[in-house]
């Protein structure tokens, strides 16, 4: 099918295509393989899945296309090395300029299974015309402050940041969060884990002005007590704007404090922050 699909001269556009492991490598790249430059001419939506994260890499290096969209599942747990040499080979591709949207997900980890690092996102830095990434998996919890950095640097049209998925370990600060909303002045929703520590906002750029109106959190870590005002204080000067704060429903037990930091939203915002 995948043969035939190739052929189609004006295809933009198809849905899931799911890529077998168990075809050889070569065979694979050869059905994708834009010869003469007219297989696949005018893809520019692609959505692939796979088991393992190996065909992916296979049939991503194959096919240089300039594509809009790119949506890539993997079903199983891929090990860091596997997950950065997929997001190295988008480093490497034609799209580097034209790709607009990236939806990258992988498989649950298996129990015990801590092996993960944030290396995989680096690559992506070269995706410069990016403008929504939602990356769903337990890698996510590893992307630090220092990653953030270079994305807000890389990312200047970003409109659109998810991290979900699995959520083992919360590296990201609040203070963290600032070079985003300053250098991606587009912003508008961001899903993402943070440590929810509150810190002097007076650090901040006086014109930090994010537009970010959609916010999620995403952490089962409980905000102190003490922390609840000095957090709602932090999150009112970074998102000025907010209109929605979304809390996890596994986050609304008033043990976590969460509930206590949207109404503390409220007060300082001066104005109701649905949540």
């Amino acid at each position: 099918m995948i043969r035939h699909i190739g052929d189609l001269p004006a295809l933009k556009e198809c849905g899931t295509l799911y890529v077998p492991e168990d075809i050889p490598h070569a065979e694979l790249a050869g059905l994708f393989t834009t010869r003469n430059n007219e297989r696949f001419s005018h893809l520019r939506n692609l959505k692939l899945e796979s088991t393992t994260s190996g065909p992916l890499e296979v049939v991503i290096n194959a096919l240089q296309r300039p594509l809009d969209v790119l949506e890539l599942y993997v079903g199983d747990n891929p090990r860091p090395v596997a997950l950065l040499n997929l997001t190295t080979a988008l480093r490497q591709h034609t799209c580097t300029t034209s790709l607009k949207r990236l939806s990258l997900k992988t498989g649950a980890p298996e129990e015990g299974d801590e092996d993960q690092d944030s290396a995989f996102f680096a690559p992506l830095f070269a995706l410069k015309g990016l403008k929504q990434l939602n990356v769903s998996s337990h890698y996510t919890s590893k992307v630090t402050d220092r990653d953030l950095l270079g994305a807000a640097a890389a990312w200047p049209c970003l409109e659109e940041l998810i991290f979900e998925g699995h959520i083992t370990d919360h590296n990201v600060t609040l203070p963290g969060l600032a070079p985003l909303l300053t250098k991606c002045p587009r912003l508008t929703i961001l899903v993402i884990p943070v440590l929810p520590v509150p810190f002097d906002t007076g650090i901040l750029d006086p014109n930090l002005n994010s537009e970010v109106d959609l916010l999620n959190l995403s952490s089962l870590v409980a905000v102190a007590a003490a922390d609840v005002e000095g957090v709602s204080r932090c999150l009112a000067r970074l998102f000025p704007k907010l209109r929605v704060f979304l809390i996890d429903m596994d986050a609304r037990g008033p043990e976590l404090g969460w509930s206590a930091v949207g109404n503390g939203l409220d007060a300082h915002l001066g104005r109701i922050v649905s949540y």
